[in-house]
């Protein structure tokens, strides 16, 4: 009898061993499996990643060859194709360069906007944005023979470019673009001024002085950042003492002597204005 109890608890032992070894094994099994299906799923990241960036670098070799619609068409299915991944965010910009390269410029500047909407954090919409204000002074009228003189034409667009510009840097006034914004605010300006400083010449030559100086006031208090400013200042003194409104001549002749390097033009006004003073002098003595 003890020999069967023997026989019975050693065939018990064998049984929960057994059992034991197969929760075990199965233990492994699964860890292993967790372990795979971690791994699988790190390659099929690090896979999605490395397509992404090889469907943008394919869209960016067609941009740099200035194909533009077939650079767009492929930027624009890696967005589709990889949307989170950041190569689908650089490639939404990319979309609107293409725009901007093959002078669409309206596509362009709403495609900006866009790309600001989505990113405003992203640190290319500073890029984006100095865009814009580009494409508004690309879309301004060019100098050409055949046609009327830029200041004669359509100034919409140059409007549209300043106030850009302007805001730009009010924005932005120390940045790897301000510089660059500061000489297109200036350009654009000058076409702009140029417009009031043509009309206030044309009423000039007809004698009609006083639509001349307002014309010319206008021109300088507007568009300050003109190059024409300190010619505009000149012409309303000159124009002031020719219609006895001194009180005009002086505005402007204090404007010129605020001015940096304006020194010749304060010079001359002041003259005329010392000039005249003279002869009103000598006037009311002979009188």
């Amino acid at each position: 009898m003890r020999r069967g109890r023997d026989g019975s608890d050693a065939g018990l032992r064998a049984g929960l061993l057994a059992r034991w070894r197969g929760v075990a094994v199965s233990g492994v099994l699964i860890a292993g499996t967790l372990g795979c299906g971690g791994a699988q799923q790190a390659d099929e990241s690090i896979t999605y990643t490395e397509a992404a960036e090889a469907a943008y670098e394919r869209a960016n070799r067609l941009y740099e060859r200035k194909d533009w619609a077939f650079a767009r068409a492929a930027f624009e299915r890696v967005a589709q194709q990889y949307p989170y991944s950041r190569f689908a965010t650089l490639a939404e910009l990319r979309v609107a360069d293409t725009y901007y390269g093959e002078k669409a410029f309206g596509s362009a500047i709403e495609s900006y906007r866009r790309f600001i909407r989505l990113h405003p954090t992203h640190d290319r919409t500073l890029y984006a944005e100095f865009r814009i204000v580009e494409a508004y002074q690309r879309r301004m009228p060019r100098e050409s023979a055949l046609m009327p003189p830029t200041h004669e034409r359509d100034l919409t667009d140059a409007l549209l470019a300043a106030r850009e510009a302007s805001r730009f840097l009010l924005r932005n006034p120390d940045t790897e673009y301000t510089e660059q914004a500061t000489a297109l605010l200036v350009t654009v300006v000058d076409r702009l001024a140029r417009h009031e400083h043509y009309t206030a010449r044309y009423y000039e030559r007809r004698e009609n002085y006083l639509a001349a100086l307002r014309r010319y006031r206008y021109q300088a208090e507007t568009w300050p950042q003109s190059t024409l400013t300190a010619e505009a200042l000149v012409a309303v003194v000159r124009l002031g003492l020719e219609l006895e409104d001194i009180e005009a001549a002086q505005w402007a002749l204090g404007r010129l002597e605020r001015m940096e390097d304006q020194a010749a033009a304060y010079e001359r006004a002041r003259r005329m204005l010392r000039t005249y003073d003279g002869i009103g002098a000598t006037s009311r003595a002979t009188e």
